[in-house]
């Protein structure tokens, strides 16, 4: 249900046969019709005319390489259609591992509907693109707590570089889900605005490697060919 994959699957899947052009009014026309009933499902959140925010199930290699981590990646998504294909373009902003939702499900007894539409509520992506465009990876308080159901989601701003590219871009780790009972603290920092920075040393290994962003993905090498290059998380300062 907190799966918005084969919307970005089938976006790289429409491309014409050889020596075919695709149909690009009939193309926009399919693919809207599409994405409207995954919003539907509450697996998306369409955010423009050619752009949507979906969460993509992944794994990423933690604590030097040595443990796979089984996510959730929050990403941006736009496409353009041309009688070539598709083209995509795929920033992630929030990833969340198995082991929140399980403590979400543990600790503030939810059942997995509500938090698959809890997790594309548009208010929810709105307060947290604003933490994510307020957060500092190289800052002193770079840790946060997101109020979320009942309790908070708390974790990291970390650096990401993707594909070998220049441009540095950062990403909300979150890293686990505490109930608003056990942080009365948090709930006071959090008055104000749903979100609040704090100072935390992070335990974290030095790097992660996300080695691609859906699992579904191994199934057509083209498809899978946008993420052959790993996106790695930087090592924030230490007493950060």
């Amino acid at each position: 249900m907190i799966d918005g994959t084969p919307a970005y699957i089938s976006l790289h899947r429409s491309r014409p046969k050889a020596d075919q052009q695709l149909k690009k009014s009939a193309a926009e026309v399919k693919l809207r019709s599409y994405l409207l009933g995954m919003e539907k499902e509450n697996r998306l959140l369409i955010t423009g005319k050619r752009a949507f925010i979906a969460p993509c199930l992944g794994t990423a290699y933690v604590s030097d390489g040595e443990e796979v981590e089984r996510n959730v990646m929050m990403s941006r998504i736009s496409y353009k259609v041309q009688k070539s294909g598709i083209v995509t373009q795929i920033t992630p902003f929030m990833n969340i591992p198995h082991h929140a939702f399980g403590r979400i499900f543990e600790r503030d007894l939810r059942p997995p509907i509500e938090v698959a539409k809890a997790i594309v509520n548009r208010q929810f992506i709105d307060t947290v693109l604003k933490l994510h465009a307020l957060g500092d990876p190289e800052g002193r308080d770079n840790a946060f707590v997101l109020r979320f159901l009942g309790g908070f989601l708390t974790g990291t701003v970390r650096e990401v570089i993707a594909e070998n590219e220049v441009v540095d871009t950062k990403i909300l780790d979150v890293r686990t889900f505490l109930h608003a009972n056990d942080k009365p603290e948090w709930v006071s920092m959090t008055t104000n605005k749903p979100y609040a920075f704090f100072q935390y040393a992070d335990r974290r290994s030095k790097n992660a490697a996300i080695d691609q962003l859906s699992e579904p993905l191994n199934a057509s090498s083209e498809v899978v060919q946008p993420f052959l290059n790993p996106t790695i998380f930087k090592e924030l300062p230490s007493g950060a």
